[in-house]
């Protein structure tokens, strides 16, 4: 027997668990029982919680170039390696990283 088959039906990288189960389940007709959607496991919590933890820091990081407190290149490039480093925490690496 080789590997488990796994296909991304999903477009948002690092998107919220009750997000993707949705966009499934109207898109698909299925619901993801995944290590990533298992809220059951340590794995499936942790990783829900990195991605809310990024999407907050994403959203003030918006609400800070919106109001104009934000305008350097840095804090622009901390915020897109914080979200790399989220997606490579939920195992996604390589071409589907780099087609970000």
């Amino acid at each position: 027997m080789g590997e488990e088959l796994t296909l991304n039906y999903l477009q948002e990288l690092g998107a919220a668990r009750e997000m993707r189960q949705e966009r499934l389940i109207s898109g698909y007709g299925f619901s993801c029982e995944c290590k990533a959607c298992d809220m059951s496991s340590s794995k499936g919590r942790d990783g829900e919680k990195r991605r809310v933890k990024m999407h907050e820091e994403l959203a003030k990081y918006v609400e800070g170039v919106a109001g104009g407190s934000v305008q350097s290149s840095e804090a622009e490039l901390e915020a897109v390696q914080r979200f790399i480093r989220l997606l490579e925490g939920e195992g996604i690496a390589g071409r589907e990283l780099s087609t970000l």
